[in-house]
């Protein structure tokens, strides 16, 4: 076994060789199972994982959902207007719905969160580009320049311009050891904490519950990361869409 392990590229090929550090048993510690490990037993963790968290956060939300009938609050999901609920989803994305959920959505979140994980210049400069077009979409207000796609375009090209031209190549692959763990950290935590602008019935009493949302889909970007690290890009935007099926069975099943 060889004593350096690399890190992965685009896609998925191992481009520069970095030490290992020790691997705990979180899925967040585990940044450098390749090649050590088959591609299927990084999958077979990675599905473990998930299904062992959806589990989880199913029950939490469950004993949430209860908490607040109890509290006089019947459907805290449907107050909290969640953007992944069918109804809700078909009425912010009418005709588009399926291709936002299957691939625009996916693809979108995964460059802002995931891309610039392989520390590759081209990838940190996208990635962060996409991530500050993302925000300046999500928090801009509807009047100003910014509002809208085309304002988050013009955002993340101009970050995207700017860590291009003032970085290099060797200065990202140097941060790479010891900042990959952390930036896998503020992914699946960032990506999780996201969901909350597809709240816009959020508010004080019902943040607790929508906290619980937040870590149920935190737990799913943990798996993102994983895959991302491990395996390539194109992996974790196939599992990032595989995970938003059952919400399109479930607008089938309810059409």
């Amino acid at each position: 076994m060889p004593g350096y392990l690399c890190s992965p590229s685009f896609d998925g090929a191992f481009v520069r060789p970095i030490a290992p550090p020790a691997m705990g048993p979180f899925i967040l510690s585990r940044m450098h199972e390749r090649p050590a490990k088959s591609v299927g037993r990084v999958l077979f963790y990675a599905l473990g994982f998930f299904v062992a968290t959806r589990l989880l956060s199913g029950l939490l939300i469950g004993a949430a959902s209860m908490l607040y009938s109890l509290a006089g609050c019947a459907d805290p999901l449907a107050a909290l207007q969640f953007g992944g609920m069918p109804d809700v989803a078909v009425k912010n994305f009418g005709a588009n719905l399926w291709w936002m959920l299957l691939v625009g959505a996916p693809l979108l979140e995964e460059c802002a969160f995931r891309l610039a994980l392989s520390f590759r210049r081209p990838h940190v400069a996208i990635g962060l580009g996409t991530l500050a077009g993302f925000l300046v979409m999500r928090l801009a207000p509807a009047e100003s320049l910014f509002a809208g796609y085309g304002g988050g375009a013009i955002v993340a090209a101009a970050v995207a311009a700017v860590v291009w031209s003032t970085t290099s190549e060797a200065f990202w692959l140097s941060k790479q050891p010891a900042w990959q763990l952390p930036a896998g950290w503020c992914s699946a935590i960032g990506f999780g904490l996201a969901h909350l602008f597809a709240m816009p019935g959020l508010s004080w009493t019902l943040l607790p519950f929508a906290l619980c949302i937040c870590f149920m889909l935190a737990c799913a970007g943990c798996v993102f990361v994983y895959l991302r690290v491990n395996l390539g890009f194109g992996w974790a935007l196939a599992a990032h869409m595989l995970n938003n099926i059952p919400a399109l069975a479930m607008l089938a099943t309810a059409a």
